[in-house]
This record gives structure tokens, sequence and C-alpha cells, in this order.
């Protein structure tokens, strides 16, 4: 049975990135990533990443997105060249649709159980640089929850955004463990759970994912 998973913010061929996550080059970066990745995804699951794939050449960038397991769904960030704010945007977008099975900028999906949840690589608000950017954008907060990228470690979970980016989480996350986080989350809202017993419920959560 295949499964679902959301990652976000691979940066594959970015050697600025790599340094930062503690790797020597991009090359380091790339490969190991992609071992972690289809270490946990088959060729029959569906991968839903929220941007910021790859830098420069596009042609190379392609070359390791297809490395990849997975039937592969692209929700298009600020760094990827099929992104409308990009020139030539539409031709690239083509080129793209030769490794991912969808490409858009927003998506909304069911997680197990029916809950439904939208998919975006901005958040609704937040950003990993001072100004916030991108604000056209961006969804508006109409009181879903909201799965994203873009952030890198400034959080992992900030009101009803969740961000699935590898510097929080280095394997991809699993629908059934989304469902359960958000679940845990709600219960604190409503004093059905206590902060401290979602906090250890989140890092087993976190452990499995590893």
């Amino acid at each position: 049975m295949s499964r679902v998973y959301f990652h976000s913010d691979w940066h594959f061929n970015h050697d600025f990135v790599a340094q930062t996550r503690g790797y020597d080059s991009a090359e380091e970066h790339d490969e190991a990533l992609i071992e972690r990745i289809n270490s946990r995804v088959t060729k029959r699951d569906h991968v839903y990443v929220l941007g910021d794939v790859f830098m420069g050449s596009i042609r190379a960038g392609l070359a390791q997105v297809a490395r990849v397991n997975g039937v592969k769904h692209l929700i298009l960030g600020n760094h990827d060249a099929a992104h409308p704010l990009h020139r030539k945007s539409n031709a690239n977008l083509r080129r793209f649709l030769e490794v991912f099975d969808s490409v858009t900028l927003h998506d909304e999906i069911r997680l197990p159980g029916g809950r439904k949840v939208l998919l975006s690589h901005f958040p609704y608000e937040g950003d990993h640089h001072e100004k916030e950017r991108h604000r056209q954008w961006r969804l508006r907060d109409e009181g879903s929850w909201l799965i994203h990228g873009h952030v890198h470690d400034q959080w992992t979970v900030r009101g009803r955004q969740v961000n699935v980016g590898v510097d929080k989480w280095p394997y991809p996350i699993e629908a059934g463990v989304m469902e359960a986080m958000i679940g845990g989350l709600e219960a604190v809202g409503k004093g059905k759970l206590d902060a401290p017993s979602l906090q250890a419920a989140t890092l087993a959560y976190r452990r499995e994912a590893l």
C-alpha cells in the first residue's frame, strides 16, 4: 500500500545551504539527503515537495530529483525556476513536469481520518529573513492548517502552520504522523492534553520520522 509524505527545501546543488547543514559540499549533502529519503519512501509512495528543490542548472537539478523515489508532486517555491516570479517560468514548467507528476502553487489534501490541510511553500506569515517577503504568493489564513516550508529552522509549528523543511525534519513526514501531531496540538488548545505531554508526543513522532 502506498503512503503519502511531506518534505520541503531540499536545496540540491546549493553549496551554501549544504554548509549550513554541516556538509563540506553540495555533492556530499545531496547524496546523503537522497539516501535518507529513499530509505523511507518507496517508488509507489506519493511525496509532496513544498518548494525550493534545487539551485542552479535546471538539467542538473532535475537529474537529482529523478533519483528520488516516489510519485513526486511539487508545490513551487521562490527558488524554483518554474515559479511565475521567474522569467521563462512557463517553459521551465514543462521541464519540471518531466520528473514531477504535478506542479502547482498551492494544493489541498486530506490526511488519514479526513482532515483537510493546505499545502504551500510559504507560511501564512513569517520568514527566515527579518523582512517578510513574497506576500503576494501567500495563502490567507482562514482557519485551516497549513503545511509549508521556506522558513528553514525558524520553527516547527507556529499557530496553524507546520514547517516540513529539511532543517527541522531530515526525513519526509508521513501523513499519519502529521495527522497525529495536528490532533495533539488541537487537543492542547481544547484543554484535553497538557503541553508537556504534547511535547513528549511530538518528540516521539520526530524520533519515528528520524
